[in-house]
């Protein structure tokens, strides 16, 4: 996301992809990403 200066990330309806549900931005994106690894290791 850097690399090509997007700062965030919209989510969308399958079936109605011009709707747009959501808008994820890279802190949320490495929240969860950091969350989940650390899950993965103490398990």
């Amino acid at each position: 996301m850097t690399r090509k200066q997007v700062s965030a990330l919209s989510v969308v309806d399958i079936d109605t992809p011009h709707k747009v549900l959501a808008l994820l931005d890279r802190n949320q994106i490495g929240r969860a990403y950091n969350d989940k690894l650390a899950e993965l290791k103490s398990s």
